[in-house]
């Protein structure tokens, strides 16, 4: 897992970040079906056993209620709700299943 460090005002990495993360992230080849609130197909950029990060420039509010099917060629398709914690403009929004 890569560290994560504070950089100081000259720009040279600095203290240690400790690690806030409740589980270990993987970076699935995934894309998910978007059901509601809207249909769309996005990309998951990184994903764990409490939630995911999917590639979207629509800022969807803290708290929206997102459900998704996400679906691979060897695996059955499961669906699943999970709620915006963090929307990050243009770039992508994080879900908590």
């Amino acid at each position: 897992m890569a560290r994560e460090y504070r950089i100081s005002e000259d720009g040279a990495p600095g203290k240690e970040l400790p690690e806030r993360r409740r589980s270990m992230r993987y970076q699935p080849n995934l894309l998910i079906r978007e059901l509601r609130p809207n249909q769309a197909s996005r990309r998951v950029i990184s994903m764990n056993s409490y939630g995911m990060y999917i590639r979207t420039s629509v800022p969807y509010p803290k708290g929206t209620l997102v459900v998704c099917e996400i679906s691979s060629d060897s695996k059955p398709t499961v669906v699943l709700a999970a709620r915006v914690v963090r929307c990050d403009a243009h770039r992508g929004i994080a879900l908590e299943f």
